[in-house]
């Protein structure tokens, strides 16, 4: 539930077949230490034990759907629109929030709906930053 201190943040992540990696994305969301967020999970319809992993957790997800989508922007719109947040972010099947405090932590820079907000991602098998200093270039095209 969210309160006007801290908006309410959707996390969405769209799966398919993701077996191998859903898991640890799916605890590092629902281990946060904040409350002010949902999860929803969109998959495609997975025919591995993708859906057997997402029912381990559901009484941490606040909701999941596994049916056939038109492809990953198809069951990105489908999150968008069960959303109740001021506030989404993505997360991949195969990706892991860098900690348990990062929601907490950024929460008090959401102060408009109407701005853009963006973090950069840690390849952790290689130690790499990606994608570096934001600029307006990285969003407009010409």
């Amino acid at each position: 539930m969210s309160n006007y201190s801290t908006p309410l943040i959707s996390i969405i992540t769209v799966s398919y077949n993701a077996v191998a990696t859903i898991e640890q994305t799916v605890l590092s969301v629902i281990n946060q230490d904040f409350e002010d967020f949902e999860y929803i999970i969109v998959d495609g319809g997975s025919t591995d034990e993708t859906v057997e992993i997402i029912k381990k957790y559901q009484d941490r997800i606040s909701l999941w759907v596994s049916e056939p989508d038109r492809g990953i922007y198809d069951a990105m719109n489908k999150g968008i629109r069960y959303a109740k947040g001021e506030f989404l972010y993505f997360i991949g099947a195969d990706d892991i929030l860098i900690d348990n405090f990062v929601l907490k932590k950024v929460s008090c820079f959401l102060t408009s709906k109407y701005n853009v907000y963006y973090g950069n991602v840690i390849f952790k098998k290689m130690n790499l930053l990606y994608d570096g200093e934001f600029n307006s270039f990285k969003i407009v095209t010409r």
